[in-house]
């Protein structure tokens, strides 16, 4: 089994442009450009309060493209609250869903919905 390696951290919120993220011209720049890329939004998304992970793979080795996903040991009561786009299909987010529960976990399910100034979460109802 090869081991993947992961980052996990709250996005950070500004409208500041980072210059590193433009035309890096080491692997060092090009590094901390991608995790500026994965880390970073722009302070109107500030409402989604994110925490985003970063998988790593071996750019060398062929790697299985239905695998979007790795497990982590999470207990159950740790992810309380899901949150759907606005965009995201009623397909996806049952076969969501169905996962979380398959795995004893019972969120509350909230989808966003466009705004004037933004976006608000909508409560749904559970499966």
């Amino acid at each position: 089994i090869d081991y993947v390696v992961g980052a996990s951290k709250r996005v950070k919120y500004t409208d500041e442009i980072v210059s590193l993220r433009q035309y890096p011209k080491t692997m060092e720049e090009l590094s901390v450009s991608i995790y500026n890329w994965v880390f970073t939004k722009g302070t109107s998304y500030r409402f989604e309060n994110e925490i985003r992970t970063y998988i790593y793979r071996n750019i060398n080795k062929v790697v299985d493209l239905n695998q979007t996903h790795c497990y982590l040991p999470i207990r159950s009561s740790e992810i309380i609250e899901v949150y759907f786009g606005a965009n995201c299909g009623i397909g996806d987010r049952n076969r969501i869903m169905e996962l979380l529960n398959s795995q004893r976990f019972s969120p509350k399910m909230f989808k966003m919905v466009k705004t004037t100034d933004g976006y608000i979460p909508l409560l749904l109802p559970s499966l």
